[in-house]
């Protein structure tokens, strides 16, 4: 894979040079402003660009735009600007996914290496397909511990409570499915995504702007309310009890916090085989077990199909141990909602 590096800063630019190259890929060149990278992406064609956002002569968020219109290219956001307030401009104008970027003495920890490189050789793999040059919506097929079913479309069925959960590449799946919900829709939603600390209210800021649904964060002692989607905060995981939805400041689970997991069993504990879970791209396997519990309980999980996933880790372990109910593409979840439920 060949990587066009634009970021203002000659010593970022080194390190991620010799980060990628340990990865195995090949620096197509390096720019140091936007208007610099938008004529570096029309003449080397590169891959896959990573991009910063505050940068002179041109910001990021605006090369972002020129270039998606010009030559759609895969563009992972790398900066340390605020992401709730300028991040998901970027996402808008095109780019695929947006990476905080560390402090200088981090970029070499190990957790930080293996996760760069993973949502790096997930990009390389599927960035084509967010690019809309992929259609077919084939349906993986895993050893799994029941049989999963692509029937379309279901019939009615009695759901209090629509869980969500996500991860890398969750932000736009999220706001994808949610701009195909009509406001009328019937049932409350959560969403629990993992998210950086302080990135939450400008997610669902950015959320608000795609969809007729009203979506806010958690407050710390809050009620499910039909038409309202309410995402968990950064900070604690959010968790059902009865109608009312609680603030949990426990310890991480599989090193997530907050936990799809621990949002989906809640859930299932307070409204049974009423739930459907749709669990959306993430690495891992947070939601895994969650989705499990909602199927052994009588109600439904949409799992998100590989070819749509940014990252398939979480999705393909519900699948694996046989906690799908359907593989679904991103494309057609919205509407395997709206078939049950309206």
């Amino acid at each position: 894979m060949r990587v066009l590096i634009v970021d203002d800063s000659m010593l970022i630019r080194s390190i991620l040079r010799s980060l990628l190259e340990s990865f195995g890929y090949e620096i197509a060149g390096e720019e140091g402003n936007g208007k610099k990278g938008v004529e570096a992406a029309r003449r080397l064609r590169p891959n896959l660009i990573l991009m910063d956002i505050n940068m002179p002569e041109m910001n990021g968020i605006t090369a972002t735009g020129i270039i998606m219109k010009e030559n759609p290219i895969p563009i992972v956001i790398f900066t340390s600007e605020n992401i709730g307030e300028v991040g998901y401009k970027a996402l808008n104008n095109g780019a695929l996914e947006i990476i905080p970027k560390p402090d200088i003495h981090q970029m070499n920890d190990k957790k930080f290496k293996l996760e760069l490189k993973t949502i790096l050789d997930n990009i390389s793999k599927f960035g084509e397909i967010k690019l809309g040059t992929r259609t077919d919506n084939r349906v993986p097929t895993f050893p799994a511990a029941g049989k999963v079913q692509k029937s379309k479309y279901a019939k009615k069925r009695r759901c209090r409570l629509v869980v969500i959960g996500a991860s890398t590449g969750g932000p736009s799946a999220v706001r994808t499915l949610l701009s195909e919900l009509p406001a009328g829709f019937p049932t409350p939603i959560i969403v629990t995504q993992h998210i950086e600390e302080g990135f939450d209210t400008g997610y669902a800021e950015w959320l608000n702007e795609a969809t007729e649904l009203k979506i806010r964060i958690a407050k710390p002692l809050d009620r499910i309310t039909p038409g309202e989607v309410i995402i968990a905060p950064a900070t604690h995981h959010l968790i059902c009890r009865g109608t009312a939805l609680l603030w949990d400041d426990g310890p991480r689970i599989d090193n997530q916090k907050p936990s799809v997991d621990k949002m989906f069993i809640s859930a299932v504990k307070t409204f049974g085989s009423d739930v459907i879970g749709v669990l959306l791209t993430g690495m891992g396997r947070d939601g895994a077990k969650g989705c499990l519990e909602i199927f052994k309980c009588g109600g439904e999980t949409l799992v998100q199909n590989e070819e749509s996933s940014m990252i398939f880790g979480m999705p393909k372990a519900a699948i694996e141990i046989g906690g799908a109910s359907m593989i679904v593409p991103l494309t057609e979840m919205a509407r395997e909602l709206r078939e049950r439920l309206m």
